[in-house]
């Protein structure tokens, strides 16, 4: 019997040399908080799967996923996104999201009601995307990411999900993308995490954003 999908990735994480747990429970993050009911649920424990830690270039880096719901109207926006790669950032970086879509409609109507106090811009630069970004900063979150929200229909051909939700803060960004991806696809989400990190500690640090973390 072939090994379900969490069993694989940790037998890939002792493989390479990176230390995995087959479950455990995590604080509130980026994605928890993205709710889409009662305000609360933003706040509590997550339980995640098949998690691997490791170093991905110079940065600290994990991969795991999120169980989805057992009922559809529990969907929630972090568990569309449920298979989930994040990098450690070295600066401090404005608070925001980004997300890359196949079809430019599905970047125009992608609700995120839980995203409070952030600034929308949907299809940024002509492009299948949109970007919730911290008042006062999304100029510099576009300018920095354009190459990678020009890129966006590649980006996403080249990988296995559909989509990619990006969040950045806290002193991460993380990736995540549906569960039609397989288990190399953690390195490529950890790949666009880096780049989306590079490109907004450069901008940061060449020239002054307000940074919420």
């Amino acid at each position: 019997m072939k090994p379900d999908f969490p069993e694989q990735r940790l037998a890939w994480a002792r493989e390479h040399g990176w230390s995995g747990v087959a479950e455990r429970t995590i604080e509130p993050d980026l994605f928890s908080r993205l709710s889409w009911r009662a305000a609360g649920e933003r706040d509590t424990p997550v339980r995640v799967l098949g998690e691997i830690r490791g170093t991905y270039g110079n940065r600290a880096a994990f991969a795991h996923d999120r169980p989805l719901p057992l009922l559809q109207s529990q969907a929630r926006a972090h568990e569309r996104f449920g298979r989930i790669s994040g990098v450690s950032v070295e600066a401090s970086l404005p608070a925001g999201y980004v997300l890359l879509a196949r079809k430019p409609s599905f970047a125009r109507m992608y609700p995120m009601p839980w995203a409070e106090g952030l600034a929308v811009t949907r299809r940024p630069l002509g492009t299948p995307t949109a970007v919730w970004a911290q008042p006062g900063a999304e100029d510099l979150v576009i300018g920095a990411l354009a190459p990678i929200l020009q890129s966006a229909a590649p980006i996403v051909t080249g990988g296995e999900g559909g989509e990619y939700l990006v969040a950045i803060g806290e002193g991460s960004v993380i990736v995540g993308e549906t569960y039609q991806s397989g288990p190399e696809a953690a390195l490529y989400r950890m790949g666009l995490a880096d780049d989306v990190a590079t490109r907004l500690e450069h901008a940061v640090r060449a020239g002054a954003a307000p940074a919420a973390n």
